[in-house]
């Protein structure tokens, strides 16, 4: 069996790089740092990926797109992370696009996902609620049935680039057991957006709706298929989180193997230190292990569940990952900065801003701690229903 990747794969990863490395510049991201909170988003550089085909990997050619399947759409994703640039792809490609994707109408589809590709529009997806952050089932957002309309009430916490979207796909309560997902637009009346601050600066979002008016043609998926399309959503998202974590545990490794072999003491290189050496070790056994368990669930992610045993084979690679990607991120940061001593707290020095990325993919949408306890009750759970 080949685990390499396709000739197709390879082409979408290497133009991915060649445009984020050549493009995202220290100078570039210093101008970034300036800017007030909610506006750190490189725009020049989301117009370059969309002439170069990059924001349609995942959607369909009839749309734009290039057609291909989630695990190339994650290729793109470990290269933003790989070099920290301020763009949207994991709510607008690995949320949003997908989603529409998968569940909307065609109409809906038609709708938005050509301005997605050519970048013209960012959609985002707002799932969480209050302080939680691994459980994005809807519980206190609800909307009430008007016949074929919904009324949409309560309030999601921490929507990225919410600011500067066009459309918000929300997923809401109509009962106990029974959700909607729906596609708002951010200037309708009843919608209200307040900036939160956040540890890399991106832009996010306070979403707050009171009395949102929901016609039918806005309305993805309801009960079953709403709950089907909220897991897969989840999932998209997760996993863009842990392809981001990879590409920048990646790269800041690799800073850090670089500064360590230039580094001298006592003149010799301090990456010929035995205990320097056998840290880096770690740092590339845990990156490795991340990759893994991430292109896992990328792969099983690009083909859709067929019953209820390969949708639990797909949920538990995805919290696994997750688990995997907190963890390494923790571990190489920290990593990073021990070896790279005081020279990685210096802001004039690039580690930093990995650093701080690193701390942020650990927990959005849940911890390592959070999902491993997830997984737990799920393994338990399934161990009852088999005995």
């Amino acid at each position: 069996m080949k685990f390499s990747l396709t000739e197709s794969q390879a082409e979408i990863q290497q133009l991915a790089n060649k445009i984020l490395q050549e493009q995202v510049t220290e100078e570039r991201l210093r101008n970034l740092d300036k800017q007030v909170s909610g506006e750190r988003f490189d725009r020049d550089l989301w117009q370059q990926l969309a002439s170069a085909g990059l924001l349609g990997v995942a959607i369909d050619e009839s749309h734009g797109g290039m057609g291909f399947d989630y695990f190339s759409l994650s290729l793109l994703l470990e290269e933003v992370g790989r070099s920290v640039a301020a763009v949207p792809v994991v709510t607008s490609l690995a949320g949003a696009a997908m989603l529409l994707t998968e569940y909307a109408s065609a109409e809906l589809q038609q709708q938005w996902l050509p301005d997605v590709v050519n970048g013209q529009s960012i959609l985002t997806v707002a799932f969480s609620e209050a302080m939680s952050t691994n459980d994005v089932t809807p519980h206190t957002v609800t909307a009430t049935n008007n016949g074929s309309d919904y009324s949409l009430n309560g309030v999601k916490h921490y929507v990225p680039y919410a600011q500067h979207a066009a459309g918000i796909i929300v997923s809401a309560k109509i009962s106990d057991d029974e959700n909607v997902l729906v596609m708002i637009d951010p200037s309708q009346a009843g919608v209200t957006l307040d900036k939160l601050d956040t540890t890399t600066a991106e832009p996010q979002s306070k979403l707050t709706l009171a009395n949102v008016m929901i016609s039918s043609s806005q309305v993805l998926a309801v009960g079953e298929k709403a709950n089907q399309a909220i897991q897969y959503g989840v999932n998209c998202l997760l996993t863009a989180y842990c392809n981001v974590q990879l590409g920048a545990s990646e790269a800041a490794l690799r800073m850090t193997a670089k500064y360590t072999s230039e580094r001298k003491q006592f003149n010799t290189a301090i990456a010929s230190f035995q205990a320097v050496a056998q840290r880096a070790a770690d740092g590339y056994i845990d990156v490795e292990c991340l990759r893994l368990c991430t292109q896992q669930a990328a792969c099983l992610l690009s083909n859709k569940a067929s019953d209820l045993e390969s949708q639990r084979v797909i949920n538990d690679a995805v919290t696994m990952a997750k688990i995997w990607a907190g963890d390494t991120g923790h571990r190489i940061s920290y990593t990073a900065q021990h070896l790279h001593g005081g020279t990685g707290v210096d802001r004039e020095y690039p580690l930093w801003r990995f650093c701080l990325l690193l701390r942020q993919m650990e927990f959005s949408m849940g911890s390592s701690q959070q999902h491993l306890t997830n997984l737990g009750d799920r393994i338990a759970e399934y161990s009852v229903s088999m005995a």
